[in-house]
Order: structure tokens, then C-alpha cells, then sequence
């Protein structure tokens, strides 16, 4: 099982930018998300701390419909604001789908897979920010 967070994340904005799309819809015309992921190896102090940082867009593109022509953009659909209630519903389901497969590949025993998963604050966080409203 391969976790990815990117589909919990593109699943909200997909949502969010009030596009719905058929279980049967081929991948090549499913709306995506734009985004890059990079892993940060230091805190602020320098010190060792490993973690991952994304930008992704506040928003979906929409491949261009057939017949359109090669040369055609994809359309950008914005999403609605995303709620605190969206990021901890994002948060909670990359968080349970990471304690799944860490014990699934013997990362984790059950029991400490079960213990993790009571946690008020398990270690994962998503943060949001806005550039043209939280200047």
C-alpha cells in the first residue's frame, strides 16, 4: 500500500472547486492539482529535524476537452476557502492512512499503531496560507 497524502489533498480541492467527477472518468481528463513537495532536513536552530514542505495550489485544472488541440491550456478552477474543519478532515485522513501503512510494512507494532491513533497530537499538522488574505 502506498501512502499518498496528495490524494487526500487534491480530493479536498477537487471538492472545494465544486467539480465532481465519475468514478469511470478517465485519469487524462480528471481535474488535478498543481504542487510541489520537498523534504526540509533542518529546523529553525539548525538543528536536525526532517519534514516535508508542499505548495500546492488553491485550486484544480481542468485538462483541456477532447478536440480541443494540443496547444490548449488547462482551465484553473479556484477553490472555495479552505476551512480549519477542511485541513483537520485532510490532516486526520493522511494521518490514519501513514499509522496504517507503517504498521502494514512492520514500522509500527499494533499496539503502538493503536496508541498513536488516540493521540491528541500525533505529530501531523497541515498549515494553510493565503497570499492575498493573510498578508
Amino acid at each position: 500500500m502506498q501512502v499518498r497524502p496528495r490524494t487526500e489533498i487534491e480530493r479536498t480541492l477537487i471538492t472545494a472547486s465544486g467539480v465532481t467527477a465519475a468514478a469511470d472518468t478517465p485519469s487524462a481528463s480528471r481535474p488535478r492539482l498543481g504542487g510541489i513537495s520537498f523534504l526540509h532536513r533542518f529546523g529553525s536552530a539548525l538543528n536536525h529535524h526532517v519534514h516535508l514542505h508542499a505548495c500546492v495550489t488553491d485550486g484544480v485544472f481542468m485538462p483541456p476537452a477532447d478536440g480541443a488541440g494540443g496547444d490548449a491550456p488547462p482551465a484553473f478552477l479556484p477553490a472555495r476557502s479552505i476551512t480549519q474543519a477542511d485541513l483537520a478532515a485532510v490532516t486526520e485522513r493522511v494521518r490514519r492512512r501513514v499509522i496504517r501503512w507503517f504498521r502494514l510494512a512492520g514500522l509500527l507494532d499494533a499496539a503502538a499503531a493503536t496508541d498513536m491513533l488516540v493521540w491528541e497530537n500525533s505529530g501531523f499538522s497541515n498549515d494553510a496560507f493565503r497570499a492575498d488574505r493573510d498578508q
